[in-house]
């Protein structure tokens, strides 16, 4: 049996919703925001992937959502890839709140990258690991060493901000607007930018545990 069955994974995805549940990252398509800076070398590379993978090219980079309540998602992930079982708590429930909501697949090295909001909404970051379950030499660097569009990397920072944002709100005066009005507006324009690539709303990535 595969570790990494690319099969399930992808009639997974066929039961889903672009941009809410998951995005093809090297769709130009579905990507917009690569769509929108889509130059030559990323065309150039683009068809380099074409000519080696085929029909999958696009299936290549894959960004999962996990919801609190998606535990179906879950077990159909973890059903095609066991070893993304680190993702989650145990056992899978809607009230881990310390499981890594966006999951990043490479399914060239078939390995896969989970990232989330723990304590004080600081990002945390799972992996990358490989499909035995192995830590991916060289680490995320290799990881997306292939990801022209730089997605991953953007989406990361996405989260980032977004946590250092809510934490920086829980430490201030709400009641002072010289102090609350540019840290919202940060987190405004993050959840904007990020919502160009899968469409997330703060309660879909904060642990309501500050």
């Amino acid at each position: 049996m595969s570790q990494f069955d690319t099969q399930k994974l992808y009639k997974l995805l066929d039961t889903l919703t672009p941009k809410t549940n998951y995005l093809l990252l090297h769709d130009p398509e579905q990507n917009q925001v690569l769509k929108n800076h889509w130059t030559d070398l990323m065309e150039a590379e683009y068809k380099q992937s074409v000519a080696k993978h085929g029909d999958n090219a696009k299936r290549i980079f894959i960004a999962l959502v996990a919801r609190d309540k998606e535990i179906e998602i879950m077990r159909a992930l973890v059903e095609a890839i066991p070893a993304t079982r680190c993702l989650f708590g145990k056992p899978l429930a809607e009230e881990d709140r310390y499981h890594c909501r966006i999951i990043f697949l490479n399914c060239e090295l078939e390995a896969f990258f989970g990232v989330g909001l723990g304590r004080k909404t600081r990002v945390f970051e799972r992996g990358p690991f490989l499909a035995d379950g192995s830590e991916l030499i060289g680490g995320i660097e290799k990881f997306t060493e292939t990801d022209f569009s730089m997605s991953v990397d953007d989406i990361y920072g996405c989260v980032d901000g977004i946590g250092s944002a809510l934490d920086e709100l829980a430490n201030v005066d709400l009641d002072n607007e010289d102090e609350v009005e540019p840290i919202e507006e940060d987190l405004s324009a993050t959840m904007s930018y990020l919502n160009d690539y899968l469409d997330l709303d703060i309660h879909d990535l904060e642990n309501d545990n500050h």
